[in-house]
């Protein structure tokens, strides 16, 4: 009776090219959290019952307690808020944790969600600079932070430049097909 259920999902994308055009991440969590409601068939009252707001560490804007930023735009007041450490692995910790809470009885409807306005970051320093006039928060930070704080890169892959995904896994990539012994193109029919 307490199976977690994904009841609705949304995503949002933006690709401005002027930078003060574009809203920061909370606001594209919140139009996510309109759309995931209007999935459901229910549209915002499924949000009126929201008890826990889970957000992945936003790494391009920071809010001391984003879920809290988020639930006062949506004007939910949850009980819970969570937020996760850096890593790719965090979006799947947070939706784990949030399933094992809702099973164990501690969480009913939980809305959960990730947004990145990285790109929007980076041309806004090009010249001509923008300014981005994003909210600053003064919320209590956030204590129910799941993961592990640490640095994502040993000194030996720092030294070897293996700092980024873009960069470690196409290394994983070629062991496997190494592993299997198979060409490059056999491999890329097989991972494709």
């Amino acid at each position: 009776p307490r199976a977690p259920v994904i009841v609705g999902v949304g995503q949002v994308s933006q690709h401005e090219d002027d930078p003060a055009a574009a809203v920061e991440p909370v606001a594209l969590l919140e139009r996510a959290a309109d759309k995931a409601g209007d999935d459901t068939g229910v549209g915002r009252g499924i949000l009126e019952r929201v008890d826990t707001v889970g957000v992945v560490e936003i790494l391009s804007w920071r809010y001391t307690d984003p879920g809290r930023s988020l639930a006062r735009r949506l004007r939910v007041e949850p009980r819970a808020t969570a937020t996760t450490t850096t890593g790719g692995n965090s979006p799947q910790m947070l939706l784990n944790a949030m399933c094992d809470r809702i099973a164990a009885g501690t969480a009913d409807v939980v809305l959960m969600g990730g947004a990145e306005c990285l790109r929007t970051r980076r041309r806004a320093r090009l010249e001509p600079k923008t300014w981005l006039e994003w909210s600053t928060e003064t919320d209590t930070p956030c204590t129910d932070i799941l993961g592990v704080d640490r640095d994502g890169s040993s000194e030996l892959e720092k030294a070897a430049g293996l700092t980024h995904p873009l960069v470690v896994y196409p290394l994983f990539d070629t062991a496997q097909r190494h592993a299997a012994d198979v060409s490059v193109a056999e491999h890329s029919r097989r991972t494709a």
